[in-house]
């Protein structure tokens, strides 16, 4: 070795040992060290105590489609989960009859099946809590029309007791307590029967408006929690105090008197129930190709989310989109850019 790579060499020594010395930690007692490297040697399993409360569920498989003959939702599951061979060859043949059949281990996996009114995509990310209850809530685009729309998930069957509070053959589920329910107000909301008191209204200055539950009747729950209203035409001063964002929040025929002529509003009358529902009226000028799409969460109070995406053509157009909510739903708009 050379007189210069000896003396590379000892400048190197010379700065990587101090390095080492403040990269290193303190010595520290061996039975502390000895534990630490346990605990990083052992994994967290997911429901074991301590761990957290809900851990997400890993899809293994999945699939998904649209049917336009609404007689073959019937081959679906009421609990929304296929356990045998049997019962998942008759959902696969008449579903997906041209496709061959996936084999599926029905002693360590599961099926999950899930389907939407109208053709409608559908989606759902399962997830399992310590008591072993999947906690699998679909969610669904919101286009009306014939047929239905499905997904179908293959996981694990590891860990899981119930599917949405529904047993397993075989299991046992200690029943929850029911806890009353107090209304929940978003941030901003005014007091009950005050001016605005319907967060998402244009009182609200947050680009995503979130609704308001409120108290709910036995009636309530057999309406639908949002649909679109077909064959009312707002006048066209709602653009000026609309928009995709903060849509006006009808919650009277008096209100809605404000907006839309006597021939409308006499359609809106028999759409709209006003003692059980609410209207959102979103009016906005903006390019031809803006879409504005709600899905719908299923769980109670469902939630409603609807996402505004711009367009891309410069063509200056004007929209009106006219929906129906239940009254204990939340809802919230956003931007597809988001």
């Amino acid at each position: 070795m050379t007189r210069t790579a000896k003396f590379l060499w000892v400048l190197l020594g010379c700065w990587v040992a101090p390095t080492m010395l403040r990269l290193s930690p303190p010595a520290a007692d061996p039975a502390v060290n000895l534990t630490v490297g346990l605990l990083l040697a052992e994994p967290v399993r997911a429901n074991q105590p301590g761990s957290k409360k809900v851990q997400p569920v890993k899809v293994l498989n999945a699939w998904n489609g649209k049917m336009a003959d609404n007689a073959l939702r019937k081959h679906a599951p009421p609990d929304e989960f296929l356990l045998d061979q049997i019962a998942w060859a008759k959902l696969w043949k008449a579903w997906r009859g041209q496709d061959k059949l996936p084999e599926i281990d029905f002693q360590k996996q599961m099926i999950l099946v899930f389907t939407a009114d109208g053709p409608n995509s559908v989606g759902c990310e399962p997830r399992l809590d310590r008591q072993g209850n999947l906690q699998a809530l679909a969610m669904s685009t919101l286009m009306g029309g014939p047929g239905f729309g499905y997904l179908i998930q293959c996981i694990s069957r590891e860990g899981v007791r119930s599917v949405n509070d529904k047993p397993l053959p075989g299991e046992k589920v200690p029943a929850k307590k029911l806890r009353p329910k107090s209304p929940r107000r978003a941030p901003d909301a005014s007091r009950e029967g005050e001016p605005g008191a319907v967060p998402g209204s244009p009182g609200v200055s947050s680009a995503e408006a979130p609704g308001v539950v409120t108290s709910s009747s036995s009636g309530e729950s057999q309406l639908p929690p949002v649909k679109q209203l077909e064959k009312v035409s707002p006048k066209r001063s709602v653009l000026e105090g609309a928009d995709w964002k903060k849509p006006l929040v009808l919650k009277s025929m008096d209100e809605a008197a404000r907006h839309f002529d006597a021939e409308e509003l006499a359609d809106l009358r028999k759409q709209v129930d006003f003692a059980q529902q609410f209207v959102l009226l979103f009016a906005w000028r903006g390019s031809g190709q803006d879409r504005l799409d709600a899905a719908v969460a299923e769980s109670y109070p469902e939630q409603i989310f609807f996402r505004f995406t711009p367009g891309r053509t410069r063509d200056l157009q004007e929209h009106v989109r006219v929906f129906g909510l239940r009254s204990n739903v939340q809802w919230s708009v956003k931007s597809g850019r988001e």
